[in-house]
């Protein structure tokens, strides 16, 4: 507890955790939730509630179509967003979709950005 209150991580933060138990994986798609909070860009129940949980799906996602390569977020391609998208699209309701979505664009981003 002392080192997470000494590196300023609020309580209730989310972080995602790889199926082996470690962070390596994980490291970035973490520090960009830690980030979203510390520049107020989401609130804790957001970043629990949505960001977190669409991300990692996201993230599961794309490792499954990889063969289960440990790759970040940030390896993501255009492929891969447009294989998640029409995958996702035979699952929920657009506007569900859009939510979703919602939760991968960084904000501020003309024409948007992916994480």
């Amino acid at each position: 507890m002392q080192t997470l209150d000494r590196h300023d991580i609020p309580d209730g933060l989310p972080f995602i955790v790889d199926d082996d138990g470690s962070l390596t994986g994980c490291e970035r798609l973490n520090t960009y939730l830690l980030t979203a909070w510390r520049q107020r860009a989401y609130d804790l129940d957001s970043l629990r509630s949505f960001h977190a949980h669409h991300l990692a799906r996201l993230l599961r996602f794309v490792r499954e179509r990889r063969g289960g390569e440990l790759v970040d977020l940030t390896d993501t391609t255009t492929e891969d967003l447009t294989a998640y998208r029409d995958a996702r699209q035979q699952e929920v309701q657009d506007t569900t979709l859009a939510t979703e979505f919602g939760c991968l664009i960084r904000p501020g981003m003309s024409g948007g950005s992916l994480i």
